[in-house]
């Protein structure tokens, strides 16, 4: 999943907070920067991520083996870097 906003077309870097609410259906989640996964882990609220080089934020979202659920809604705010 690639999230690109209105920053990006500005060129100005930027942080999503994600909601860490969906443990249950997407038990890993992996941050991909220049093609390196990244395992992200947190116990926190929420997740938080900042924008590329190109001011983009790549995510990879794994399902568990036996999918049960398809669809997630994913709540995320984004702010501008500081």
């Amino acid at each position: 999943m690639t999230i690109e906003t209105e920053y990006t077309k500005q060129r100005r870097p930027f942080t999503i907070y994600w909601e860490n609410t969906y443990s249950a259906f997407i038990p890993h989640i992996y941050r991909v920067v220049n093609e390196i996964e990244t395992e992200i882990t947190s116990e926190d609220d929420k997740i938080v991520q900042h924008s590329d080089s190109k001011y983009q934020v790549i995510l990879k979202l794994q399902g568990p083996e036996k999918l049960t659920f398809y669809g997630a809604f994913l709540n995320y705010e984004v702010a501008p870097s500081k």
